[in-house]
């Protein structure tokens, strides 16, 4: 965060904006870093920023591990929005209800804890009539389905898996009856191509820097060697 706050402070300086309004915006693990980098604008470089933009951010690394309630909670209304919108156009105002009861009744029974099995059985229900997926499914789990769990289970009857970053876009699952997710996702895969051309065609031509090795656009090896506990 200090190193880009940094870099924004010197860019601001260089161009002659330090007193133009300024927003901050943070995507994903900007989440965390969007309001480091804000405090150390106010604190350590001098630069007062007009507002923070945090675009589906990662605001608590526990809704990634299982640990948390609450990543049921945010992720019901985005699985009914998909089963709605496989029937028509979805507004936000079609999910009100979805919305109310993730935050009402849904995590009441959440809290009670697989333990009560009528509370469990009762959102468990709800959330097969909320989502489509089969309701022997549903029980099986508790009710609690993460990402890639609702991915498969979406659209099993087909054989098919949801996209992770668009849901609307489905994809073959190359292994149905394997225990374990093994499927790509049919939404983000078709673009790693151009999104790998188009960041080397500005670093290389229009950045004019060439600097060796092959950019990947998704580098697995820095993911399994993050330490989401430091540095972010």
């Amino acid at each position: 965060a200090s190193s880009i706050a940094l870099v924004i402070r010197r860019w601001l300086e260089k161009y002659d904006r330090l007193t133009s309004p300024k927003f901050v915006t943070g995507e994903s693990y900007g989440g965390i870093r969007g309001p480091k980098v804000v405090r150390n604008l106010q604190m350590q470089q001098g630069v007062g920023p007009r507002g923070l933009i945090l675009i589906s951010p990662v605001l608590d690394f526990r809704d990634y591990t299982g640990s948390s309630l609450l990543q049921y909670v945010a992720s019901l209304p985005t699985m009914a929005a998909v089963a709605r919108q496989a029937k028509g156009p979805v507004t936000r105002e079609n999910l009100a209800d979805v919305e109310a009861y993730a935050r009402g009744d849904f995590l009441l029974d959440l809290v009670k804890g697989q333990a009560d099995t009528e509370a469990t059985t009762r959102l468990a229900d709800k959330v097969a009539g909320l989502t489509g997926i089969d309701q022997a499914v549903s029980r099986r789990l508790a009710g609690r389905f993460d990402i890639g769990e609702f991915r498969r289970e979406f659209d099993r009857k087909n054989g098919k898996v949801t996209g992770r970053y668009d849901a609307s876009v489905e994809g073959f699952d190359p292994y149905p009856d394997s225990s374990y997710f093994r499927f790509n996702d049919p939404s983000g895969d078709p673009l790693m191509a151009p999104l790998t051309s188009a960041a080397v065609d500005l670093t290389t031509r229009r950045l004019n820097w060439r600097p060796d090795g092959s950019y990947q656009l998704l580098s697995e090896n820095v993911n399994k060697a993050w330490e989401f506990g430091h540095g972010i």
